[in-house]
């Protein structure tokens, strides 16, 4: 009886072991993607590229999908682009 008592706690305490590693794995890789302060260039291309294709513009489209791939692979740009811009005052 001992032994199906410390198998079940020892297959409970396995599961939320496992269940908060692979919540918590790959966050810092995401948490990039997740909290861009302005995404609405990253928005836009991706319209752009969505027009593009129901247009049957297939080398626009791969222009446009190729300059979102660069975007994605350098996070330097991404902060670049995304990054919130200052709002601009009306003179008196």
């Amino acid at each position: 009886m001992r032994c199906r008592i410390i198998g079940l706690y020892l297959s409970l305490v396995l599961v939320v072991a496992k269940f908060l590693r692979m919540w918590t794995e790959d966050r810092a890789y995401r948490i990039i993607f997740e909290e861009l302060p302005n995404p609405d260039y990253i928005i836009g291309l991706c319209k752009d590229i969505y027009v593009s294709r129901e247009n049957h513009e297939w080398c626009l489209e791969e222009e446009l999908f190729a300059k979102l791939l660069y975007l994605f692979r350098s996070p330097e740009m991404l902060i670049r682009l995304t990054q919130l811009r200052p709002k601009k005052r009306k003179k008196l």
